[in-house]
């Protein structure tokens, strides 16, 4: 077996995946706690209490229940990235339990390269032509590990910038999930299937001539399974179960957004490990795109301001170092790199069509909203209509970072504070008061 600490590995993203449901679903049902009224009639004090506890445990329960059959089930179902990282995976259930909604843009997207993939992979391209000469299995294999961005290069000088070596731009080999001839290095840089037609054929090669068995593209069934059981509890709780109508639309929205993150994982399948080929040069003499905003001379940098520089780094520079770290010339990696727009470089769905999804993604749930009942002037309303409308930003927000890249403390907290609690605070809030219909 080929593939890099794949056992280990393995045992390490299960972990962590599970113990970030189990802190978020702990952390939500210690916000429902049992409490025992107290009665200074000592006569009735054993019956008050019988009665309050029973009261109590059972909104307790219902909390619980929608807590671990519902939100976390559906932060289980969320596509997965390639590292084992504990931070970047926190992140991503977490976001999938506060802004369930959020998840649409990215279940989309993955729709979007299956269909497009002709586009995307470039049939006309050395790699498109690859495809076609191997079996049709393997070829799907590899079809869909370049649209799901499962393709990195290994290399073992870290990238630097003006400000020295960046840890969240060189991601180990040892917190990743890899097979391939480039897992044998130490760091890895993601490949974006954008880039891939312009990679040497050599370094190509090695996609489709090494390891390639390991690359397995198959369903997740214990997500389905998953999935499942979130259905058969959603559907009880919104058709027979007690709790206020707007608790019960917060569920039918996850269930929803379980349904879709499923859906996009069997149209476009992922990956048990991800791909590294080998880096063709691991020195090159990095130019200084943009220093203190004074660019060095350039044929297209010399026409652009501060802000594009800016702009430019932080969407097209790992890509343009691929392409460098693959021994392309730096004027040549530039134009080319320069000329792609950010949706084309990422493969996704325009701008436009991001802009569509985060706008659309909440309209659904005030569409279901007309069965909960507007106007009623509840407080389990108010907060449920603050969370849907509060998604768009949060959404806008998280589309910027994408979780692999956020492994410090700082952008983790700071993501923490600004977008992740205040929507756990709001699913809190509308669940524990939703359910406290049950002490009536």
């Amino acid at each position: 077996m080929t593939c890099s600490i794949y056992a280990s590995n393995q045992l390490q993203r299960f972990t962590v995946n599970i113990l970030s449901i189990m802190l978020l679903s702990l952390l939500c049902v210690s916000a429902a706690p049992v409490i025992v009224r107290e009665d200074d009639d000592d006569s009735d004090d054993e019956n008050s209490t019988q009665i309050s506890f029973k009261a109590h445990s059972e909104q307790a329960l219902a909390v619980l229940q929608a807590v671990v059959l519902s939100y976390g089930t559906h932060a289980a179902t969320v596509r997965r990235d390639q590292t084992s990282l504990w931070i970047p995976a926190v992140i991503r259930r977490w976001t999938a339990f506060a802004w369930p909604t959020s998840g649409v843009y990215e279940a989309c997207s993955a729709i979007h390269r299956l269909l497009d993939r002709d586009r995307i992979i470039g049939m006309q391209s050395y790699t498109g032509k690859r495809l076609t000469t191997v079996p049709p299995t393997h070829m799907k294999r590899i079809q869909n590990c370049i649209l799901n961005n499962n393709v990195f290069l290994g290399y073992d000088v870290p990238l630097e910038t003006r400000y020295g070596v960046v840890p969240t731009l060189n991601i180990k080999t040892e917190d990743m999930m890899l097979c391939g001839p480039g897992a044998n290095h130490t760091y890895q840089l993601l490949l974006r299937p954008s880039i891939l037609p312009f990679l040497p054929e050599s370094v190509l090669d090695e996609l489709f001539d090494y390891d390639a068995v390991w690359i397995q593209s198959q369903p997740d069934y214990t997500k389905t399974i998953t999935t499942v059981i979130q259905i058969g509890y959603s559907a009880y709780q919104i058709i027979s179960g007690n709790g206020d109508s707007w608790a019960k639309l917060m569920i039918g929205v996850y269930l929803i957004m379980s349904l879709l993150q499923i859906t996009s994982q069997f149209i476009l399948p992922l990956q048990q490990v991800a791909y590294s080929i080998r880096c063709t040069t691991d020195k090159f003499e990095e130019d200084e795109i943009c220093n203190k905003c004074n660019p060095l001379p350039h044929p297209v940098v010399d026409g652009m301001t501060c802000q594009d520089h800016r702009k430019w780094l932080v969407t097209h520079h790992l890509q343009y170092l691929a392409l460098r770290k693959c021994g392309m010339k730096k004027e040549e990696a530039f134009n080319l790199i320069h000329e792609m727009s950010p949706s084309d470089l990422f493969s996704q769905p325009s701008k436009q069509w991001r802009i569509f999804f985060t706008l659309v993604a909440p309209m659904l749930p005030l569409l279901l909203a007309i069965g909960a009942g507007y106007w009623r002037n509840s407080p389990v309303e108010a907060i449920v209509l603050t969370w849907i409308v509060l998604g768009i930003p949060a959404s806008s927000l998280l589309v910027v970072y994408d979780p692999v890249f956020v492994n410090s403390w700082i952008t983790a907290s700071t993501i923490a504070g600004v977008i992740l609690i205040p929507g756990t605070i709001l699913v809190l809030a509308a669940t524990i008061l939703g359910f406290s219909k049950i002490l009536h």
